[in-house]
């Protein structure tokens, strides 16, 4: 802050010094006073200086009654040093202006005497061979300097003949390289396109399996269903087709062992929630993969038979619990 503040008063004294008004102004108070300043910078005592002071401003030619000093400040040290700086922007370059044509005029002319003086003087023999050798000499050395730079020149010419011929070899590797390139990149297009289409087969193939599965898991389901119905054929018709209508509420294969999941590890773990990853283990041991899981867990869930919670968490539902309990599976 304080730098700021001092390079600003530099700028602005160094402003006021620069005008032309302020310069002369400067300079022709010093001229005015210069009596002051000889006894300001002397070696006098300070109160000799004080009295010669006194007695320079007490001497003005202009006098005031009720406060001397101030006519010898009015005059020496304000009205004559302005009228003085003034004189000197305003007076002095009109003589100064003609003297400097006057001068520039003289030394033109002295040129042109001085040139006419040397077109009519004579050279001596011994100046003439003199410059003759010189004149020579440079030719020579002009010679010798042509020779020089041609034989630069050619072997620049020579070394870009070089450089030529190099890059059109680069160009001939870059256009063969390239042409390897392009064969590449369509070697690669084509085994791009052949692993795509290898994916989709094992896409479909896995689609079809998985397929196959669930018809499996169907088949072994009814299978049960019927083993059950001649084991317990000395139950009551209603409560056989209660348990038949209880299990259609799963439309899939994979829901029914979802949901027989769910509540398995629900008893196992004694909690209400459990993890997705504990039933992506257990089904996925009968060849079940998560994306049928999670669908049939979507669908359970859209039935209000399970619940899904956030971090991967499942739980049965008060609808689920009690299907649980029907079914005999809880």
């Amino acid at each position: 802050m304080f730098e700021q503040f001092t390079n600003s008063i530099k700028a602005t004294l160094y402003d006021r010094v620069s005008s032309p008004l302020s310069s002369s102004f400067l300079v022709s108070w010093c001229l005015w006073n210069y009596k002051i300043l000889i006894v300001l910078f002397s070696s006098m005592e300070p109160y000799q200086k004080y009295n010669a002071i006194d007695i320079f401003i007490s001497t003005s030619l202009f006098s005031t009654p009720f406060y001397e000093p101030l006519g010898y400040l009015m005059s020496n040290g304000f009205v004559y040093p302005l009228l003085s700086a003034l004189a000197y922007i305003f007076i002095y370059p009109i003589p100064s202006k003609y003297i400097y044509k006057y001068h520039i005029k003289q030394l033109s002319l002295l040129k042109q005497a001085r040139n006419t003086i040397e077109e009519l003087e004579v050279l001596t023999v011994d100046e003439s061979l003199k410059i003759k050798k010189f004149a020579l000499g440079q030719e020579r050395g002009f010679i010798e300097t042509i020779k020089i730079k041609d034989d630069e020149i050619a072997e620049k010419n020579k070394e870009i003949e070089r450089i030529n011929s190099r890059l059109i070899d680069k160009d001939i590797k870059i256009n063969e390289l390239t042409g390897q390139v392009g064969s590449l990149t369509e070697s690669v297009s084509k085994h791009v396109d052949e692993i795509t289409r290898f994916h989709d087969e094992v896409a479909n193939l896995i689609l079809e399996n998985n397929n196959m599965k669930d018809e499996l898991l169907a088949l072994t389901d009814k299978l049960h269903r019927w083993e059950g119905l001649y084991s317990d054929s000395s139950s009551s018709d209603k409560s056989e087709n209660e348990s038949h209508k209880l299990w259609d509420k799963f439309n899939s294969v994979t829901e029914t062992e979802v949901f027989k999941s769910i509540v398995n590890i629900a008893k196992s773990e004694t909690s209400d929630v459990i993890s997705k990853f504990g039933i992506y283990e257990k089904l996925g041991a009968i060849g079940l993969n998560r994306v049928s899981i999670d669908d049939a867990m979507n669908k359970l869930a859209s039935k209000e038979l399970i619940s899904i919670y956030s971090g991967s968490n499942v739980g049965l539902s008060a609808d689920g619990l009690d299907l649980a309990v029907r079914l005999k599976l809880a």
